[in-house]
């Protein structure tokens, strides 16, 4: 018989159920045109009865943008290139919960209002963020914009306004697509416009959720499988050494992903697992 102590080597035996799960998959959309641009053109003056005067371009953003490096740059559509190039300054400030404006004034007939014309806002990283016509539009040529169609604005004016109007966003949100251009109206250059609202923009329609179910029903229970017999030892030399393992439920289990792990454990020492074997059926 051989040696036995308390530090003795005792036999393990563990088995362990694998388990895959299936893996998630995120996509992340990406950035997008100038629809969702934070910083956009929003009111413009060109033309007005008489001598034009008090003409600007105004720019909406996110308070604390540095515009350090952006700006204006017009365009004449009768041959689609650069007439007038002007530096945007400063910082935005927060006139509407976050959100701001910041104008540049023109000095008389300094915009021109040929059919078409068009402003194209360049950040800082000479990137053209938009490029916007009214009266029409065309492809640019050289400057910044070189090659790009400019997108018609769909209102004008004419020229019969009274000094002291604009074309200005109106609705309610925070991006560009947020709001639409609107026919000339009273000016609010350096404020947000009359008829713009900061925020919210389109509130999306939540999709209604199931309620918990209250009584919700168990799910079965793991196969009750047990070790029910061990030979590892006998008189001289050991041979036939066996586990059996025992299914108490009455139901089949498949031991395809079923394994015995046989190891040497101390006491009050940690155990580590040196062989694993397959299960099979007899």
């Amino acid at each position: 018989m051989k040696a036995r102590n308390f530090l003795a080597s005792t036999l393990i035996v563990l088995f362990s159920l694998v388990i895959l799960l299936p893996s998630s998959l995120s996509i992340a959309a990406p950035f997008g045109n100038n629809l969702t641009v934070p910083v956009f053109i929003n009111e413009i003056h060109y033309d007005n009865t008489g001598t034009d005067a008090d003409e600007a371009i105004e720019v909406f953003g996110p308070s604390g943008t540095d515009l350090t490096g952006w700006s204006i740059v017009l365009y004449n559509g009768s041959n689609g290139t650069v007439y007038d190039t002007d530096s945007l300054s400063g910082t935005i400030p927060d006139q509407c919960g976050g959100f701001g404006t910041v104008f540049l004034s023109y000095p008389s007939n300094g915009i021109q209002n040929g059919s078409p014309d068009a402003i194209a806002l360049v950040d800082g990283g000479s990137t053209v963020i938009q490029f916007l016509s009214y009266e029409g539009s065309f492809v640019g040529v050289g400057g910044p914009a070189d090659g790009l169609t400019s997108t018609d604005i769909g209102v004008a004016e004419n020229g019969t306004e009274p000094l002291g109007q604009s074309l200005q966003l109106v609705g309610t949100g925070t991006m560009y697509s947020d709001f639409s251009w609107s026919s000339p109206s009273t000016s609010s250059f350096g404020s947000v416009n009359t008829g713009q609202t900061c925020g919210g923009g389109v509130t999306p329609t939540p999709e209604p959720t199931s309620p918990p179910d209250p009584t919700p029903t168990p799910g079965g229970a793991p196969p009750e499988i047990i070790i029910n017999e061990i030979d590892y030892d006998q008189p001289g030399t050991d041979a036939a050494e066996y586990i059996e393992l025992r299914n108490n439920d009455v139901a089949s289990v498949d031991l395809k992903r079923v394994q015995l792990g046989i190891g040497q454990w101390e006491f009050r020492r940690s155990g580590v697992s040196n062989d694993c074997t397959p299960l099979r059926s007899f």
